[in-house]
């Protein structure tokens, strides 16, 4: 699994706010992992939004 985000994000925000970062991050992981496993159903809603990698682009309504 990769993660695309800035490598120190925490550093550059309040304690606060670093701990509250922290917390989503490990919610929004732990949301995909099932029984020691990466799980991603793309049917289920949450997991239909976050994951953007390996889709095919969006066609321009255009």
């Amino acid at each position: 699994m990769t993660i695309i985000g800035a490598p120190y994000l925490a550093s550059e925000v309040s304690n606060t706010a670093s701990n509250l970062l922290a917390r989503n991050v490990g919610d929004v992981l732990a949301h995909f992992v099932h029984d020691g496993r990466l799980s991603i159903d793309l049917n289920e809603e949450l997991d239909d939004a976050l994951i953007v990698a390996g889709r095919p682009a969006a066609e321009s309504k255009e």
